[in-house]
C-alpha cells in the first residue's frame, strides 16, 4: 500500500505529509471535487484528525459530486453512499469520505454513481 508521502500534489495544494524521497513511487491525483483544502490535523474529529484512517487531506466542498482523483477501481462504497475507496493502478488505496457524523444519515442525501468493482476514470463521478 502506498503512503500519502508518495503522492504528488499540484501546486498549490495542501501536503498532509513531507516530500516523499526520492526514489519513492509517485503518482499524480486530481483534486476529488472543488473546495478549500486543508490539513486533516483541522478536522473537528479525532478519528480524521488522528490520522486513524490514514493520511491525506480535507476539503470543505464548493460543488456536490465526488470524483474519481485517479483511475482505479472501486473496492468499497459504503451502504450509506458516504464513503468510496478507490484502488489505483499501483496499488494505493484512496479512501474518500463526505462530512463528519454522515453515516448517521443511512444514505439520505447521497446518490451512489458506481459500485463496488466497477473500474473508473480520473475524474468520473462517484457520489452525489
Amino acid at each position: 500500500m502506498t503512503s500519502a508521502s508518495d503522492v504528488l500534489l499540484p501546486p498549490g495544494a495542501v501536503s498532509p505529509t513531507p516530500a516523499a524521497a526520492p526514489d519513492a513511487p509517485r503518482f499524480w491525483l486530481m483534486a476529488p471535487i472543488a473546495g478549500w483544502a486543508t490539513a486533516l490535523a483541522d478536522v473537528p474529529d479525532p478519528v480524521f484528525a488522528g490520522h486513524v484512517l490514514g493520511d491525506g487531506v480535507a476539503i470543505d466542498p464548493a460543488e456536490s459530486t465526488l470524483r474519481a482523483p485517479c483511475a482505479g477501481v472501486v473496492t468499497m462504497l459504503h451502504r450509506a453512499h458516504h464513503a468510496v475507496t478507490l484502488r489505483a493502478g499501483n496499488g494505493a488505496e484512496l479512501l474518500m469520505h463526505i462530512g463528519l457524523d454522515t453515516v448517521a444519515l443511512k444514505g439520505e442525501g447521497f446518490t451512489a454513481l458506481v459500485a463496488e468493482g466497477q473500474a473508473v476514470a480520473a475524474g468520473d463521478p462517484l457520489i452525489s
